[in-house]
């Protein structure tokens, strides 16, 4: 009897630790399946790390970040500026509407006498640095960017427990950079190595994927090798197929246009409170097709085509498992798709590539191919 009753608990204990597993990992995996598609709340802001490089020296008055995405915060998302100097690397957190903290700051600061542009450019350097949560010592050049990449990701590594401890109710995170490069981040700032690097470090501190890395403007980022790179650990991802230029808008010298429907200046309005982060993902991909009819003498005039494409990551890394065996080197996905003939990889890339646009309907065919959104090399 004594046996019989230790046997059946035994059994009875294995089966609750057994149905407790089951319940856990099947609520980790709705966890993560769900996770991308999330809803935008005030509860649940998004967090936008952006990146860029000062067009300015550091003792300069503001050196071009402050101003680049006004509305750095609305009721669904915050914005930090993570600023690459030429001796430093440095994060901020602006105020949400840059303009009136500023007002604000020299209204608080008569010391700083705005008719002198010496006193009030340093001014507006003591009103920036008010705002740096911190700063590593580290040269960094576009023309050598790959030196010092250990030193470089130490500082990011940093700069992202910063942005963590600050916002440990988030569940949505982005990353966004506007410059040159394909793979390596932020020009190059960090070697492929260190790229990696910095993407593992923060899916494990995040415990979760970014849930969209921004590389629209970025040369030729739409090719396979750079999507592989990144498939583990971003849900979307905004690439550009093409080797493009920047440009300048048409008849704007007043810059009313370009107020109106720059990417950063109108970066706030994103993310729309009820919708998910593929929304936002296809949302920033349009707001680049609606900018270029404004350019178009300008985009004729150098012969500057122009491409975006929105690739939903999880979706891209099961075509590419099928996919390999009918595209070649420097084909267009898409194009070798189809020509394969093969209806269940047209129906894989359709799910992987979720928003395509160029410039063609608005400002006419360019004599060179555009593609269809992915190169594979």
């Amino acid at each position: 009897m004594k046996k019989g009753f230790v046997k059946q608990r035994i059994i009875m204990q294995f089966l609750l630790l057994l149905t407790m597993s089951c319940f856990i990992f099947c609520r980790q995996n709705v966890s993560a399946a769900s996770a991308k598609d999330r809803i935008i709340s005030n509860s649940n802001k998004v967090v936008v790390i952006r990146t860029s490089y000062a067009t300015g020296g550091f003792n300069d008055g503001w050196g071009g970040v402050m101003d680049a995405v006004p509305n750095k915060d609305s009721d669904v998302y915050e914005l930090y500026d993570v600023v690459i100097w030429d001796d430093r690397i440095s994060l901020y957190k602006f105020p949400g509407n840059i303009d009136d903290a500023s007002d604000e700051f020299f209204k608080n600061h008569p010391e700083y006498d705005t008719r002198n542009n010496k006193e009030y450019e340093k001014g507006w350097r003591a009103f920036r640095e008010e705002c740096c949560l911190d700063t590593h010592m580290v040269k960094s050049s576009e023309a050598s960017p790959g030196t010092n990449s250990k030193k470089r990701l130490s500082a990011y590594k940093s700069f992202f427990k910063k942005i963590k401890e600050r916002t440990s109710n988030s569940s949505s995170y982005v990353i966004k950079y506007s410059g040159h490069g394909q793979d390596e981040m932020f020009c190059g700032n960090l070697n492929r190595n260190d790229t990696i690097n910095i993407l593992k470090f923060s899916k494990k501190l995040l415990g979760k994927k970014f849930s969209i890395i921004d590389y629209g403007t970025n040369c030729k980022s739409g090719k396979t090798s750079v999507l592989k790179m990144y498939q583990d650990y971003t849900d979307y991802m905004i690439v550009n197929q093409l080797d493009f230029g920047g440009f300048e808008y048409d008849d704007d010298k007043d810059c009313k246009i370009y107020d109106q429907v720059d990417t950063d200046m109108v970066y706030d309005k994103m993310f729309v409170s009820g919708e998910t982060m593929k929304d936002a993902a296809i949302r920033m991909a349009k707001q680049h097709t609606i900018i270029w009819p404004y350019a178009k003498n300008d985009l004729k005039k150098h012969h500057n085509p122009q491409s975006v494409t929105v690739v939903d990551m999880n979706a891209f890394k099961k075509l590419m498992k099928s996919a390999s065996a009918y595209i070649s080197k420097g084909s267009d996905l898409k194009s070798s798709i189809k020509k394969s003939g093969n209806k269940s990889l047209s129906k894989k890339y359709n799910k992987a590539v979720i928003f395509y646009g160029n410039d063609k309907k608005q400002i006419g065919k360019w004599s060179n191919s555009y593609g269809n959104g992915i190169t594979n090399d």
